[in-house]
C-alpha cells in the first residue's frame, strides 16, 4: 500500500481522497492493487468487459477524478446543477415543449404555482438531488406536496409518460437515454461521444440508477441497443439481452427518435457555448425526445465504459487527450 501512495499521492491529493473513498464503498474494495496502481478500482474488470487499461483506450478513475472539475467552467456547472434555474431558462429560451410540464416549486413547506395542475401523474424531484435520489412519483398533488420535507426545494412536475419503446422494456421508470457530448474549444461545434440507455428496475423505480438495481446498454450510431449489464456483484458481470425482471426485449431495439434525441442534445449545447463536456438526459415520450437535465459534473464514467472505450471518433479521442484523459496513440 506504502509503494502505491507514493507513485499516486503527487498528482493530486483531492483525487486521491476521493478515489479511495470510492475504492472503499464499491464491491470487491482493495481487491486488486495491480489495477489501483493503474489508477482504476478493483471491480473494473467485472464491469467492463476486459481488463481495462489507458493503453486500450479506456479512461482511468483516478484521472478521471484529477481532471473533472476542469472540463467545464465553473459557472456552467452552477448553472447546470440548479435544476430549478435550468427549468426556467428552458421555458424562456423556448424549450418548453421539450421538457416535462413544471406545476411548481416546493419551497421552505410552500407551494409555487408556475401552471395549473389539471391531475396527471407528478414526480417530486430535489434541486439538489443526484443519480435519481429523491424522485418520488404521485398520482395526486396533494400527495406529492405532503411528501416534501420543509426544508428542501422540489420541483413538482409531470410524469411523463414513456414512449411504448421504454415501458416494453421496464414500465416503471422513465428510462431516459444518457447522450455525452463534448466540444474542443467554447462556442465550437458540440459532437456525440457516446449514448448509453438506461433501464430501471423495481428496485430503482421511478428512477433508473445503475447502482441501485437497473440497467445501461449502449446505443449504436444507428439508434439501437446492444445487450446490457446490471450492477456488478462481486467476480460477476452478466449480460442481459431481456430485461431480468420484466423479460422486455433489449438487445436488437431500435430507439424511437433516435436522431432527433441527438439534435436535441446538441441545440442544447447552444444555450451554453462555454460547456465542454455534458450529459443528457433525454427521455423517450410518446410526443418526442423530452430532456429531464443536463450532467455537467459528475457524469458516470462507468456507465459510459461498460460496453469498451467509447472516445474512438477522431474528435472526441482528442478532446479527452488535450485534456490528459487519454495517451496519444
Amino acid at each position: 500500500m506504502k509503494q502505491w501512495a507514493r507513485r499516486v499521492v503527487p498528482t493530486d491529493v483531492k483525487a486521491l481522497r476521493n478515489f479511495l473513498t470510492a475504492e472503499r464503498k464499491s464491491t470487491l474494495p482493495f481487491s486488486d492493487p495491480a489495477l489501483m496502481l493503474s489508477g482504476f478500482h478493483s471491480n473494473r474488470p467485472f464491469v467492463y468487459p476486459e481488463r481495462p487499461s489507458t493503453a486500450k483506450g479506456y479512461i482511468s478513475d483516478l484521472d478521471f477524478l484529477r481532471r473533472i472539475d476542469g472540463l467545464n467552467p465553473a459557472q456552467v456547472r452552477r448553472e447546470l446543477s440548479d435544476k430549478l434555474g435550468f427549468a426556467e431558462r428552458m421555458q424562456a429560451e423556448g424549450f418548453g415543449d421539450r421538457m416535462p410540464r413544471m406545476f411548481g416549486v416546493s419551497r421552505d413547506g410552500r407551494f409555487e404555482v408556475t401552471e395549473e395542475y389539471s391531475g396527471e401523474p407528478i414526480i417530486i424531484k430535489p434541486v439538489d438531488g443526484r443519480a435519481g435520489q429523491g424522485i418520488s412519483a404521485f398520482t395526486s398533488l396533494d400527495d406529492a406536496l405532503a411528501a416534501c420535507p420543509p426544508d428542501r426545494t422540489f420541483l413538482v412536475q409531470e410524469r411523463v409518460q414513456a414512449h411504448a419503446y421504454g415501458r416494453e422494456i421496464f414500465p416503471g421508470s422513465l428510462n431516459a437515454l444518457r447522450v455525452q457530448v463534448v466540444r474542443r474549444t467554447p462556442g465550437a461545434g458540440p459532437v456525440v461521444a457516446a449514448v448509453v440507455q438506461r433501464m430501471g428496475s423495481r428496485a430503482t423505480a421511478p428512477a433508473h440508477s445503475l447502482t441501485a438495481g437497473g440497467l445501461v446498454a449502449r446505443v449504436t450510431p444507428d439508434g439501437v441497443l446492444t445487450y446490457a449489464i446490471g450492477p456488478t456483484r462481486g467476480r460477476h458481470r452478466e449480460r442481459f439481452d431481456t430485461h431480468y425482471e420484466t423479460g422486455g426485449q433489449i438487445t436488437g431495439r431500435v430507439v424511437p427518435f433516435y436522431a432527433e434525441a441527438l439534435d436535441l442534445a446538441r441545440e442544447l449545447m447552444t444555450l451554453y457555448p462555454d460547456a465542454l463536456y455534458v450529459g443528457w438526459d433525454i427521455a423517450i415520450a410518446e410526443r418526442g425526445p423530452i430532456v429531464l437535465e443536463g450532467n455537467a459534473t459528475w457524469p458516470n464514467l462507468a456507465t459510459l465504459q461498460a460496453h469498451g472505450p467509447f472516445a474512438n471518433a477522431p474528435e472526441v479521442r482528442d478532446f479527452f487527450v488535450e485534456r490528459g484523459l487519454l495517451r496519444v496513440g
